[in-house]
């Protein structure tokens, strides 16, 4: 199956939300701010990428950029007042929000789910149905992984486990 790449118009309007939220409201010159992002990859490394290329510093904002692992995590962080920024996955604010929170949304950097399921050379898995009584592992119960594979683990009769 072809990996989907994230879509450029995406990674761009993201990184325009992304120093728009930071640097509006009541930012100004040499303020500190705390951003995270969730995962090394491409779409999730946007701020860091920012602060290495000196987008932050030449608008005045000093920004302390955390791989914070997560999405959970780092929506609870954000709510807590820890951090004033994260890229994080949706389902963790949306989570927060059905709870009574109140996390905003500014955009998403994809429209796909870039989650995979990963097997050893030598396993004898071929299907989803394969899975059927096996123990699946999640990093983080409400994480991206978690949401992936309770869908799938309810048709497989697989049990999603936190490793």
């Amino acid at each position: 199956m072809p990996v989907p790449k994230p879509n450029k118009l995406a990674i761009i309007f993201t990184t325009m939300a992304a120093a728009l939220a930071i640097s509006s409201g009541d930012a100004t010159a040499g303020r500190k701010v705390t951003a995270t992002f969730v995962a090394p990859t491409l779409s999730q490394t946007i701020p860091w990428i920012a602060k290495e290329a000196g987008i932050f510093a030449k608008h005045g904002i000093d920004a302390d950029v955390i791989l914070l692992t997560g999405s959970p995590r780092a929506v609870q962080t954000l709510l807590a007042g820890d951090i004033e920024y994260t890229i994080a996955g949706g389902q963790s604010a949306i989570r927060a929000r059905m709870h009574g929170a109140d996390p905003v949304i500014l955009a998403s950097s994809a429209n796909f789910s870039s989650q995979r399921v990963l097997l050893r050379p030598e396993s004898t898995l071929q299907r989803l149905q394969d899975l059927k009584s096996k123990t699946v592992g999640v990093i983080q119960y409400g994480s991206g992984g978690d949401i992936f594979c309770e869908p799938r683990c309810a048709r497989s009769a697989c049990v999603p486990t936190l490793m």
